[in-house]
């Protein structure tokens, strides 16, 4: 049986984000990559040509820098493309693409949330979102329903406590981002093994500290 062949017969699954780059190493080489030793693969997300990739159909999107308009119809434009490829599993990896996970639920599609961020509480850091706690109200009163429709994936465990009340524990699964190790054995050098240091690897925000080491 040839190889095409293998693919065609395995189960299809297409990964959605409106908002990252295709080659971000969450989506892609966590998930991706992962799951094309056993799935059928497509990724619809920011790049600039169609493109098979390590086994991976990517499709492009293209990237609003306009928020308000991504949020208004970059999500009907990726239902578009989404319900094209005809999976079977879908994981959206933002939230503004929350409505087309419910269309194709309607659909009869499975639909998982990769919720790389707490969603809600992260609206009070973003300085560019106006009226803060009425988007936050409006956010938590769609983000309810759509917890209880997916399944839903958590990148770390400081709000695992928050979505396993909105959408049960038994529903949720976190998958971190830890690094692979194998890409740092070729910069080990033995002679600062001895050396205690501290590694921080991400965002600097006023939530994550940065006000107290100031």
């Amino acid at each position: 049986m040839s190889s095409q062949n293998l693919t065609k017969n395995k189960v299809k699954v297409c990964h959605l984000s409106s908002v990252h780059f295709a080659l971000d190493t969450r989506i892609f080489f966590r998930f991706c990559q992962t799951l094309s030793h056993h799935y059928n693969v497509t990724l619809i997300a920011v790049h600039p040509v169609k493109e098979i990739k390590n086994g991976i159909l990517i499709i492009p999107f293209k990237r609003f820098h306009n928020r308000k308009i991504r949020v208004a119809i970059g999500w009907i434009l990726m239902f578009f493309k989404a319900i094209r490829v005809n999976a079977r599993i879908y994981q959206i990896h933002d939230p503004e693409l929350i409505p087309c996970g419910m269309l194709l639920k309607l659909f009869g599609k499975q639909v998982i949330l990769d919720i790389h961020e707490n969603i809600a509480e992260d609206i009070f850091d973003k300085p560019w979102i106006k009226n803060q706690k009425r988007v936050y109200k409006i956010f938590t009163w769609f983000e309810s329903p759509a917890c209880k429709n997916f399944r839903i994936m958590l990148a770390e465990n400081s709000y695992e406590k928050r979505y396993h009340l909105l959408a049960g524990k038994e529903n949720c699964t976190t998958v971190r981002n830890f690094c692979n190790y194998n890409f740092f054995k070729p910069y080990v050098n033995s002679g600062y093994r001895n050396l205690t240091n501290l590694f921080y690897i991400g965002i600097v925000l006023e939530n994550r500290g940065i006000l107290e080491i100031a």
